[in-house]
């Protein structure tokens, strides 16, 4: 089950975070867009970064290659009625992270 379906994000932003962490939003949208959401996502809840609007933090793979996972930092929006995912940041997932990733999915 897909749990993101619409996408926007700041283009100064998305230009930065390519460079720096050579992941596009582009490349985060499609992660998140995942049909098998409901398998391959780890999402919570952004306590660090949540001071002026709630953030969330999806960690999840990516469906046209599992073995490239991602860490992206997003908020919620309603833009014209619609509820759209702005993408805020997207990096490949740590060691760590990935070896946490793994097993909250095979947990499931």
């Amino acid at each position: 089950m897909r749990f993101h379906h619409h996408f926007d994000w700041d283009a100064g932003k998305a230009k930065i975070n390519a460079k720096k962490h050579n992941v596009t939003f582009v490349d985060a949208a499609a992660v998140l867009a995942d049909d098998q959401a409901d398998v391959y996502h780890v999402e919570g809840y952004d306590d660090e970064h949540s001071m002026g609007e709630d953030r969330f933090i999806t960690i999840a793979s990516d469906p046209a290659d599992r073995q490239i996972i991602l860490r992206i930092c997003w908020t919620e929006r309603r833009i014209e009625g619609q509820v759209v995912t702005r993408i805020i940041s997207a990096r490949r997932a740590t060691p760590g992270e990935r070896k946490a990733y793994a097993k909250a999915i095979r947990e499931r």
